[in-house]
């Protein structure tokens, strides 16, 4: 009788970890820049609600990341790529719903312009002893 009834408590609690199993979510996805071009290599975490970092990966060559076995709640997916500006997203993961997501990230650049401005003609009278000089609106256009 005794071993008839550890198997039953043996066999409910393996139900109850297979249940639990099936609860648990996905979240999977891609990143990608700007101009769609998918962006390798970046480093994904994702973390509960509560601040705490639950798990990190890196994206593949495609730009594709994947977590699984996850819990049902609200998560927030943080994206560090090099040359990139770090991107996040937040969502609520449903029970046994997976979620795919595409995170776009914007690279940084840096923007050079090179102003040439060129004088014919002299607008500040050299005879003038005054340290500054106000131009009118005539020596602009000048």
């Amino acid at each position: 009788m005794k071993a008839a009834h550890y198997i039953v408590r043996f066999a409910v609690l393996v139900l109850l970890g297979v249940s639990a199993a099936f609860a648990q979510g996905i979240v999977d996805g891609t990143v990608r820049d700007g101009h769609g071009a998918v962006v390798p290599n970046g480093s994904v975490s994702l973390e509960r609600e509560e601040g705490k970092t639950t798990l990190s990966a890196k994206t593949d060559a495609e730009g594709k990341f994947r977590f699984t076995a996850l819990e049902a709640g609200g998560y927030t997916l943080k994206v560090d790529a090099d040359g990139y500006y770090p991107s996040s997203v937040q969502f609520v993961l449903r029970a046994r719903q997976p979620l795919s997501l595409s995170v776009d990230v914007d690279r940084k650049e840096t923007v050079r312009e090179r102003v040439e401005v060129q004088a014919k003609y002299l607008t500040i009278d050299p005879e003038k002893t005054g340290s500054s000089y106000v131009f009118t609106r005539q020596d602009l256009e000048r």
